[in-house]
């Protein structure tokens, strides 16, 4: 889930080991893999381009990236 709420970004990075099965992603990495989607997102903010090397693959094209939905209502599995 993404919104905002006076000027901050709310991401919901998932609560159940069923929503990262169904995408073949571990649970247990959710935490850390989420610290570095957040210095990701943080160094773009502050910066035009950017290097990283991560543990997760990053997009690598210009305005790519990737996006992956998981829920139970028919929106999130179309």
């Amino acid at each position: 889930m993404v919104g905002s709420a006076n000027g901050r970004l709310l991401l919901g990075t998932g609560w159940n080991d069923v929503e990262y099965e169904a995408i073949g992603e571990n649970f247990h990495d959710h935490g850390v893999r989420s610290e570095e989607q957040i210095e990701v997102m943080r160094r773009l903010w502050a910066q035009d381009t950017i290097e990283y090397q991560g543990r997760w693959p990053q997009p690598v094209a210009a305005g790519a990236f990737h996006t992956r939905l998981a829920g139970l209502n028919g929106a999130a599995g179309a």
